[in-house]
């Protein structure tokens, strides 16, 4: 990663220096109003000359599911014995909730001076933290588990027998909740996200006041991490939903972008 940056960093500044020895040099502004992949989003662009035209705004990806949870574990007849029956659903509902906001700064180059066609890479920097699982209207039934979990400690102490904890299962990753009730599950990404792609339109029109432009491209963040309680987790094996979002993104180290962008030029 820290290479992919320096690389970037680099090709970004020789192009800012070239472009600043030709005469067209920030003669235009444009302003343009996003839509896709990467969220809703604004930014303003100016041309380096014929070939490169530079932008920089921000993105945000904003919302929320509700998922169902499978119960893991088992709070075995000889526990319920010693401390009592505890009411566990086998699963309940949780909100998956999504956060990716960015602000970009990018480089559009055109290669052919008649065509529209056009390469783009840049930077995007913002959210670390681009999904979280919420369990908050579900609070009753995580109490459940840990108590049940405290009682399994206890047991297992008095008897030296190795019960596991329970958990919620959200796709491949068992999250248990601490002693006080907090779960806190998130995918983490790296806050710096490179960005390669191809488009066609002009971030800044040429002879006239609208124009529009759509690109294709890959925003690589690495591969993100799931952590539950600030501790790393690892797949298990345990999931049932084969389309698990928390399954799919932690597994993708590069973020599609289809983006589409209106583009009004003020001067």
């Amino acid at each position: 990663m820290k290479r992919t940056l320096t690389i970037l960093f680099a090709c970004l500044i020789s192009i800012t220096s070239f472009a600043q020895s030709d005469k067209n040099f920030f003669n235009h502004l444009s302003v343009g109003l996003n839509l896709g992949t990467p969220g809703f989003g604004l930014d303003v662009a100016m041309p380096a000359n014929d070939h490169l035209q530079l932008r920089a705004g921000f993105a945000t990806l904003t919302g929320s599911s509700a998922n169902d949870v499978d119960v893991i574990g088992n709070y075995p007849t000889a526990i319920k014995r010693l401390f009592g029956e505890i009411g566990i659903p086998h699963e309940f509902e949780v909100d998956t909730k999504v956060n990716l906001t960015n602000v970009k700064v990018l480089v559009d180059v055109f290669p052919f001076k008649r065509s529209s066609f056009h390469f783009t890479t840049g930077i995007y920097f913002g959210s670390k933290k681009v999904l979280r699982v919420d369990v908050a209207e579900s609070k009753a039934h995580v109490d459940n588990i840990v108590q049940a979990n405290n009682n399994i400690e206890q047991f297992n102490q008095m008897t030296s027998m190795d019960y596991d904890k329970m958990g919620v299962a959200v796709g491949d990753y068992l999250l248990v909740p601490d002693q006080n009730g907090f779960l806190d599950a998130t995918i983490n990404a790296h806050k710096w996200k490179p960005y390669l792609g191809i488009g066609i339109g002009r971030s800044v029109p040429k002879n006239k006041r609208w124009g529009f432009m759509a690109e294709l491209g890959s925003l690589f963040w690495h591969s993100p991490k799931v952590y539950c309680n600030g501790e790393r987790l690892e797949k298990m094996g345990i999931s049932q939903d084969a389309d698990n979002i928390l399954d799919f993104i932690s597994s993708i180290s590069a973020y599609p972008v289809l983006n589409f962008r209106l583009t009004f030029k003020a001067f």
